[in-house]
């Protein structure tokens, strides 16, 4: 069959957003539809430069560094490109103009940037070519490029400098920017390499973890940092007295995931049963309800929590103000969960309709919608992107006022938050941003060469 006797597919939804947080293990949902029915297709997802792939109409994007290829028989196979839109933010500002900077790499792999603080955030032009994927700071980024070389802006202290050792590598696979430092995963040894203001003297990495050839992930909340190996082993290093590794986990050899919140860690076994270590007092220790099961298929982190979803599409829930069986955890038929730095939770079931519940596990009331792709939420707000290109949004904050901008809001196929705000891709490769004025500029400031040069599948 030619290729234009073939059916065409759109896949919506966020790739998941590199930026500093404590909930470091929620990877966006993606999905994948007819692009006349708007029907879910069965499709296989791979990431580019692997052979492992996953059947389904869903699929949790953990490498959003990397571009994801999607197919089906009957269809024209797409490719996701890997995250190139990201924010620099954070509470305060800097020499009196509010923190927040838009990112973006552009269809010619360059970089644009716009926003009250982008002038504080700048990068010499010669660096700025062949670029793959940002990574956003607390007053730092780093950027990837498709030559596996790296660069890195902003305060040197929290990240904005590499080491010198790693200015002419050209072997990185991976990035992670936290409060205060930035961290690299390579293919030569040392294989991990971090810098910023924990990157240097008491927190170098140990060189038993830096001569690991068989790290696939990484992840820091900037004290502490973890390395998970193909074997299904797990590593440690860092400042934190409370997340130091027992013994009895480091000795197992069947983890295939691994998220840490601010002071503990959780780990998910092959077997469907969870372990975990840190401080008790945020998920460190598991509740007897939680280490009896042995049906755990995804976890994720909260700043102060844990979420487990179960083969039975039901969650768990427990963490600093939730130890006991909750409201949140009679939940059923959940396909999805994530968190948000709001201390709001978020599932969505098999429909597309949306629950949300608090750090006590107590449900908080949502709008009554269906056929939900994904959610985003900003600062008190909330933006549900629907499988036909439309959004609803609702909540406290800023980004919950579309009025300047909601004859513009359809055809979406994905939407990132900015601080108070939300911005939105198009199918037509433009931008639609809207929220909070002191934190970003309204979506007439957008610069002119972004707008039609984004593209977010091809």
């Amino acid at each position: 069959m030619i290729k234009e006797d073939l059916l065409k597919m759109k896949v919506m939804g966020n790739r998941t957003l590199l930026t500093p947080s404590y909930a470091v293990n929620c990877p966006n949902r993606l999905m994948v539809f007819d692009a006349d029915t708007l029907e879910p297709v069965e499709a296989s997802w791979t990431y580019s430069g692997e052979s492992n792939s996953t059947t389904s109409t869903t699929f949790l994007d953990n490498y959003p560094n990397k571009e994801l290829i999607v197919s089906s028989a009957g269809y024209q196979s797409v490719t996701v490109r890997s995250l190139n839109i990201s924010n620099c933010a954070y509470y305060g500002n800097i020499s009196g103009v509010p923190t927040n900077a838009m990112f973006v790499v552009k269809d010619n792999n360059t970089i644009s940037k716009w926003g009250p603080s982008a002038s504080q955030y700048p990068f010499p032009d010669e660096n700025n070519y062949d670029i793959s994927n940002l990574y956003t700071g607390v007053k730092a980024m780093s950027a990837l490029r498709r030559d596996n070389t790296i660069f890195a802006w902003g305060d040197p202290f929290v990240g904005g400098m590499l080491k010198p050792s790693d200015l002419e590598r050209n072997d990185v696979r991976d990035i992670r920017m936290e409060f205060g430092m930035g961290m690299l995963l390579g293919k030569n040894i040392p294989t991990v390499s971090q810098w910023g203001s924990y990157g240097t003297g008491s927190n170098d990495v140990p060189d038993n973890i830096a001569s690991l050839e068989n790290i696939t992930k990484i992840l820091t909340n900037g004290t502490t940092q973890v390395a998970l190996t193909d074997t299904g082993t797990i590593y440690t290093w860092g400042v934190s007295t409370v997340m130091v590794l027992p013994d009895e986990i480091a000795a197992l050899n069947d983890i295939k995931d691994v998220c840490i919140n601010s002071a503990s860690a959780l780990a998910l076994r092959e077997n469907g049963q969870v372990v975990a270590w840190g401080k008790a007092y945020d998920g460190g220790v598991l509740p007897e309800r939680v280490s009896a099961l042995s049906d755990i298929h995804t976890i994720i982190s909260t700043p102060i929590s844990f979420v487990a979803l179960r083969e039975d599409k039901t969650l768990m829930f427990w963490g600093q103000y939730c130890w006991q069986s909750s409201a949140a955890e009679t939940l059923t038929n959940i396909e999805y969960v994530k968190s948000t730095d709001d201390s709001i939770h978020i599932a969505i079931d098999s429909s597309g309709a949306i629950y949300l519940w608090n750090d006590y596990g107590d449900l908080i009331p949502a709008p009554p919608i269906s056929d939900v792709v994904s959610l985003t939420s900003s600062y008190g707000s909330f933006a549900a992107l629907k499988k036909d290109g439309s959004v609803i949004v609702w909540g406290t904050g800023q980004g919950a006022d579309i009025s300047e901008v909601s004859d513009l809001l359809s055809d979406i196929l994905a939407i990132y938050p900015t601080y108070d705000g939300f911005i939105a891709l198009k199918e037509d490769k433009t931008l639609i941003a809207w929220g909070n004025s002191s934190y970003q500029e309204d979506n007439a400031s957008i610069p002119v060469e972004v707008q039609g040069n984004v593209t977010y599948q091809y």
